[in-house]
């Protein structure tokens, strides 16, 4: 029998080449993900095993090093029975999530419409919103707001943006207490507001950019308005960007160094009380997951990804 060159190949040696190139895109993608996976063990689960340890002792610093002695859930218990403050604290952030969440995505999206559109110096706008990411830090918004506090001369603290002009018109039309102190809130708070609307503005820029011109454009031929046009090719498209950028929300809130929590956490840990630090910031963690968790349960059934 006369083998022909390259006709009489097994079936071994016609998949050799694309079993070999498959290896080779698995191995470049564990070698993309070795710096992160690098990083999580080192800056995050041998931090955690240790506060977790920690948690559960009595640390101080000795002669060798710190020195840990057993006291099972005292910390737990000082920290959840004892200081009063802790649990109130966390109570005021989940309040604040609760009240500022929505008012972030709302912001976003419209921000975020807004730089969608075509115009001179778009993306000099879409920089000017995107700054606070690059420099996202607690110091640096501190710094920033108490020079811009002692410019204004509200060296009792306050806000730059007074919504005293504001409430008062919100009186003359008879509008609910709540509602003015709540509006007031809000206006108050555009410079936080901003800040903290970079990354959400833009994921939801990047998926309004994903919507097709010809959906609009039908919808215009067909006689949907702005508004009927937002609800039924907008928002469903921006759907799949709620819960990642719900969720990003809602840690970036709970994890801010200037919100009370935080601030008593890092406190214990200037103060070398890493027990009740590490007590404290385990339970703050678990809060956070519980309620993460909660969100993700709640939503992901009712966002359609497309």
């Amino acid at each position: 029998m006369i083998k022909i060159p390259g006709k009489n190949k097994s079936t071994a040696d016609r998949i050799k080449k694309p079993i070999a190139f498959e290896r080779r895109i698995k191995i470049a993608g564990y070698l993309f993900l070795l710096p992160w996976l690098i990083g999580l063990i080192y800056f995050f689960v041998y931090p955690f095993i240790f506060t977790v340890i920690d948690s559960f002792n009595k640390v101080r610093l000795g002669q060798g090093g710190l020195e840990r002695e057993f006291l099972g859930f005292d910390n737990y218990k000082n920290i959840l029975f004892v200081d009063a403050d802790f649990t109130r604290n966390v109570v005021g952030e989940l309040g604040n999530l609760v009240s500022s969440v929505p008012v972030i995505l709302i912001f976003s999206v419209f921000v975020a419409m807004l730089l969608n559109q075509k115009f001179k110096g778009r993306i000099f706008a879409r920089s000017l919103f995107f700054i606070p990411v690059i420099i996202a830090s607690g110091v640096v918004i501190e710094i920033i707001q108490n020079d811009l506090f002692t410019k204004a001369g509200l060296s009792d603290g306050g806000s730059i943006f007074q919504a005293s002009a504001l409430t008062e018109q919100l009186a003359n039309l008879n509008f609910a207490q709540g509602i003015i102190t709540e509006i007031s809130n809000i206006v108050s708070q555009i410079f936080d507001l901003t800040w903290k609307s970079g990354v959400q503005i833009l994921l939801f820029l990047s998926f309004l950019q994903r919507i097709p011109p010809t959906y609009y454009e039908v919808a215009s031929v067909e006689g949907a308005n702005a508004w009927d046009a937002f609800w039924k090719i907008t928002f469903p498209a921006l759907s799949p960007a709620l819960l990642l950028v719900g969720v990003y929300t809602i840690v970036d809130i709970f994890i801010d160094q200037q919100n009370p929590v935080m601030k008593s956490i890092i406190g214990r840990f200037n103060d070398l009380d890493y027990g009740n630090a590490a007590a404290s910031a385990i339970i703050y963690f678990l809060v956070i997951a519980v309620i993460l968790s909660a969100v993700v349960l709640l939503t992901r059934k009712k966002i359609s990804y497309t």
